[in-house]
């Protein structure tokens, strides 16, 4: 089609005014969904017809990649159909964050379903830390563990793989995180990032590698029909949502099959936490499990033990998974309180003085929970447009959360000072890590010299400007056509220019929160919603026109979409 090579060739941003309008070379008379298209790299062809219109979830299996291709795939199954005719029981091993969690819960329901015998273990966040640990191998071994399958990590863990191997264990690992130059010595590591892998779509997380791996393993037994592919591919869209892996590819499939299982017959304990979190009905979207779902079954792990998070995902009895809704309900109330007092105290550091500033922030307080950082480093970024690293003390030295902004690898800057952190891990744009206290002013150093000038004012971008007709339900099927929305597939920003609120009112239990009326198509009114906005009441209840940039609300009733309201990302004086 003609544009695209304006697309690679020319600017996507063109000034104008208080934001820049991507795309806006493109031909002015595009309809709204085809320039939305451009923009993400679709154009005519079998790629735009699968992103708009992927077969129905029944027919999945057929447009995911074959799993025999990932690496040592073949390995593994043969371990573990070898397991399932012997009776051997299988552990797997999660990881505590939302993915991990979510993979396990696949693996064991799954391996369940095709007849094994298993038993599962997931770390204690700040006890144990990331990954396969020393002190979780003499547990498992204590227990009789003679065949361990990870979820979510293991990849770099060479020594504790080495250490269950001494004890008699065959171990399988299945990961997502990049590997290492030196492998552990497993039985297989199934990595789709592992060099030289021929698996078509390598952008999977650990619950989407888990996913893959057991239908590796139905078709090697004849077993498909066992598995209920529906349970299983809920829990991969809620732990590829939950990663903030890219919506592109094979992850969007798995999203929106999981998410038209999840509004047939959602999982037991899905529904549980749905009920806990306010949902107000309707069908489920991947902002319900941005927003409700995954920052509860997070909570368990940075809060409590992600232990709970897990036993929800597979317990069937409603009593019990009412009652686990109800706990992780509370852990995320408590990590919303403590995570908000962190960062007001780190917001604080920062404009006195007392952080480690420049081109990149470090925040260092003793007394702040280690699970929480990464919360904090985020949010500072986000505001700051740099990468930060929040510390605390951990017994006589630190431990950190680092976190980026686009462009700007982190992990690879850590590994560029390794000899002062005594572990590391991560992905470009999220690490942790272990130094000591001097070490942490090394560490920075280090940083600002990687990043040295990368700080750059980010302008304000939307997807298209809009007039008053054009908010309408033919805008609300335009954004569904595009759904699931996340990393990779962003939701449009719009430009609406010249406006003039009316009913402005602030609301919610603290009143931070504000709403207003502009006029829409056909002289309708449309609600707009600023969430934390309250401050904004005198700008937008002056009576005066401004500007907005909008993201349109989707909502669910009766299957169909209601489109009537907008969420304010920025206001601006005209």
């Amino acid at each position: 089609m003609a544009g695209m090579e304006l697309l690679e060739d020319e600017a996507d941003y063109i000034w104008d005014g208080p934001w820049s309008v991507r795309g806006a070379h493109l031909p002015p008379h595009l309809p709204l969904r085809e320039k939305l298209l451009l923009l993400r790299g679709l154009h005519d062809g079998a790629e735009r017809e699968q992103f708009l219109h992927p077969d129905p979830y029944s027919h999945l299996g057929r447009l995911l990649g074959d799993p025999s291709l990932l690496p040592d795939a073949a390995a593994a199954v043969e371990v573990l159909a070898a397991a399932i005719a012997t009776g051997k029981v299988v552990w797997v091993y999660g990881d505590y964050d939302a993915d991990g969690v979510t993979g396990a819960a696949i693996l064991v329901r799954g391996l369940r379903q095709l007849g094994a015998t298993v038993e599962y273990y997931i770390p204690h966040r700040v006890d144990e830390g990331f990954g396969l640990n020393e002190r979780a191998v003499h547990v498992l071994a204590d227990r009789g563990c003679r065949l361990l399958v990870t979820v979510d990590c293991g990849t770099s863990d060479v020594e504790e793989v080495a250490l269950a191997r001494s004890f008699g264990m065959d171990v399988i690992v299945t990961d997502h995180h990049s590997p290492p130059e030196q492998l552990p010595e497993a039985v297989a590591v199934v990595n789709p990032k592992r060099r030289g892998c021929e698996y078509p779509d390598i952008r999977l997380t650990g619950a989407g590698v888990a996913y893959s791996l057991l239908r590796a393993l139905a078709y090697r037994l004849g077993a498909g029909s066992r598995m209920r592919a529906g349970e299983l591919v809920q829990l991969a869209a809620l732990g590829t949502i939950a990663d903030v892996a890219p919506l592109l590819g094979e992850n969007r499939l798995l999203v929106r099959a999981g998410l038209a299982a999840m509004r047939r017959a959602p999982l037991p304990g899905l529904r549980a936490l749905l009920v806990s979190s306010g949902f107000s009905g309707g069908e489920v979207s991947e902002t319900d499990i941005s927003f409700k779902l995954a920052p509860r079954l997070n909570a368990a792990g940075r809060m409590a033990h992600a232990g709970i998070a897990c036993e929800l995902l597979l317990e069937t009895d409603p009593f019990k998974t009412r009652q686990l809704a109800s706990q992780l309900e509370e852990l995320n109330e408590n990590r919303r309180e403590t995570s908000d007092g962190m960062l007001a105290v780190a917001t604080d550091m920062v404009s006195r003085g007392a952080a480690f500033g420049g081109d990149v922030l470090t925040v260092y307080h003793e007394q702040w929970s280690p699970a929480l950082l990464g919360i904090v480093a985020g949010r500072l970024s986000r505001l700051h447009s740099v990468p930060v690293i929040a510390a605390t003390r951990d017994g006589e030295g630190v431990r950190a959360s680092a976190r980026s902004v686009a462009g700007l690898d982190i992990m690879r800057a850590l590994h560029g000072c390794r000899h002062l952190l005594t572990e590391h891990g991560g992905h470009s744009q999220a690490a942790g890590f272990s130094t000591s206290l001097s070490g942490l002013q090394e560490v920075h150093n280090h940083l600002l010299a990687e990043f040295a000038g990368t700080r750059k004012e980010i302008p304000l971008e939307v997807d298209a400007e809009l007039s008053p007709e054009d908010l309408s339900p033919a805008l609300a099927n335009d954004l569904a056509a595009l759904a699931p929305y996340g990393s990779g597939n962003p939701e449009p920003l719009f430009g609406l220019r010249n406006v003039r609120p009316r009913f402005v009112r602030v609301f919610g239990k603290q009143r931070a929160h504000l709403s207003f009326c502009v006029t829409g198509a056909r002289g309708l009114d449309v609600e707009v919603v600023g969430f934390g906005m309250s401050d904004q009441r005198d700008v937008l209840g002056s009576g005066r026109e401004v500007d907005l940039v909008v993201r349109a609300v989707r909502q669910y009733q009766g299957g169909s979409y209601h489109p009537l309201r907008l969420a304010l990302e920025h206001a601006i004086s005209s």
